[in-house]
């Protein structure tokens, strides 16, 4: 095998476990994130709602607007499909972090010729094509990015 050979498929083997790790955490954030928001619009709403009922009557006022306000970012952000997203985009990655993984376990072993390698890496290079059209429309969070890429690394190179 080529160094050029090895160190493709190492370099998308770091990048497709950095893109795995990114993405779980997003989606684990955003849905923190609705979770959170859905238990403080339930408790405002409770609360609104014996406000209402005349049950207290200190800061009702207050706890509608913060309904209103929380019922308006649930709707409209919508975090919930973000984690969603994100959780489909963290699959695909892991899947091709495995398929690389193999790639370079199987031309460590010598298991198979170097043309059946550049094959397969090709395959996989076209693979995030569609993938990363969608994922281009969220925000890059740098930071989370970047501990993702060093967690990678670590994980790669103390095999």
């Amino acid at each position: 095998m080529t160094e050029n050979l090895r160190r493709d498929v190492w370099n998308g083997m770091i990048g497709a476990d950095m893109r795995y790790r990114y993405f779980d955490r997003l989606a684990a954030r955003a849905k923190m994130t609705d979770d959170t928001l859905h238990v403080l619009l339930f408790i405002a709403s409770g609360t609104t709602a014996a406000g209402v009922l005349g049950l207290f009557t200190f800061g009702a006022t207050v706890l509608a607007v913060a309904s209103a306000v929380l019922a308006a970012v649930t709707a409209t952000l919508h975090f919930g499909q973000r984690a969603s997203k994100f959780a489909e985009f963290s699959v695909f990655w892991g899947r091709i972090h495995a398929d690389y993984k193999r790639l370079w376990d199987e031309m460590e072993a010598h298991a198979i010729t170097q043309q059946t390698a550049v094959e397969r890496l090709g395959a996989l290079q076209e693979r995030p094509e569609s993938i990363d059209r969608q994922a281009s429309t969220t925000r890059t969070r740098r930071k989370i990015l970047l501990e993702c890429f060093d967690e990678a690394t670590a994980m790669a190179t103390a095999r």
